[in-house]
C-alpha cells in the first residue's frame, strides 16, 4: 500500500540508500511512496 501524496526524503536514508549493497532502498521508496521530493542541494550530493 502506497502513501498518497508528497513526501520529503531525508537525505540521510539517501545517503545511505545510495551505500547499500544487499538490497535496492530506493525501490522500496518508490513502492512505498506515491511522490517523492527531495532538495536540489541533497540531490546533487549523492
Amino acid at each position: 500500500m502506497k502513501r498518497e501524496g508528497k513526501v520529503f526524503v531525508d537525505a540521510n536514508v539517501l545517503i545511505h540508500g545510495a551505500g547499500f549493497r544487499s538490497a535496492d532502498v530506493f525501490e522500496w521508496l518508490t513502492d512505498l511512496y506515491e511522490d517523492i521530493l527531495i532538495h536540489q542541494v541533497i540531490l546533487r550530493s549523492v
